[in-house]
C-alpha cells in the first residue's frame, strides 16, 4: 500500500500512537507512506513500512529530533533528495528495491496504490485486532469498513485512486486492474 499527499489525513495521527513518535508531524507539509505489511499478532500491532519527506533543512531537523524514539523499532537514511524514515528494521530495503511507477492520473490531493493481494490479509488482521481498536481506533475503523469491500477485490492485480480539487471541482478516480 502507498500513498502520496499535500496535507496528511487525520488518521495519520493515529501513527503517533503506533510508533512512539510524533510522525505526522514530518507529514504537515505532504510525503509519502509505502506499507508492507503490519505485524498484528501483538497487542499492539506494529506497522512495517517507510515514511518518505522531502530532505529539506526543516525536515531534517524535526527527524533529529525524534530519531531516538524512531531508531528504537526502525531506522533513518537518505536517498537522494528524500529522508527515509523506516518503521521497522528491513523495509528500507524493500523501499528502495521497489519500482517507482508514475501515477495514472494527476492528483493535486492524494494518490494511493494498493497490491490487493497482499493488502486483504493485512485489513483483514487489523480489523480483528483489540489492542488497535484502543490505541489507534481511526485506523481500526478505516481497516473494518475497507475490508467489507476488499474482500472482494483480492483477486485484483492493482487498485490505484487519485483526488484532485480545484476552485470549482473535486474530483476522485479509482482504477482497479483484475489479473
Amino acid at each position: 500500500i502507498s500513498a502520496t499527499f499535500n496535507d496528511p489525513p487525520r488518521i495519520v495521527d493515529d501513527l503517533n500512537r503506533l510508533t512512539g513518535a510524533r510522525l505526522s508531524t514530518l507529514l504537515a507539509d505532504g510525503g509519502s507512506i509505502a506499507l508492507y505489511g503490519v505485524n498484528a499478532r501483538t497487542l499492539l500491532p506494529s506497522p512495517k513500512g517507510v515514511i518518505a519527506v522531502p530532505a529539506t533543512p526543516e525536515r531534517r531537523a524535526e527527524v533529529e529530533k525524534m530519531r531516538g524514539a524512531i531508531e528504537l523499532v526502525g531506522k533513518v537514511s537518505e536517498a537522494g533528495d528524500r529522508l527515509l524514515i523506516s518503521l521497522d528494521r528491513s523495509s528500507t530495503a524493500s523501499y528502495l528495491a521497489d519500482a517507482a511507477v508514475d501515477a495514472s492520473w494527476p492528483a493535486t490531493e492524494w494518490a494511493a496504490r494498493l497490491d490487493a493481494a497482499r493488502m486483504v490479509p493485512v485489513v483483514n488482521e487489523l480489523g480483528d485486532s483489540t489492542g488497535l481498536r484502543i490505541a489507534a481506533p481511526r485506523v481500526h475503523r478505516a481497516a473494518r469498513d475497507l475490508r467489507r469491500w476488499t474482500r472482494h477485490l483480492a483477486a485484483a492485480e492493482s487498485i490505484e485512486a487519485a483526488s484532485s480539487s480545484d476552485r470549482d471541482t473535486d474530483e476522485l478516480r479509482v482504477r482497479i486492474v483484475s489479473k
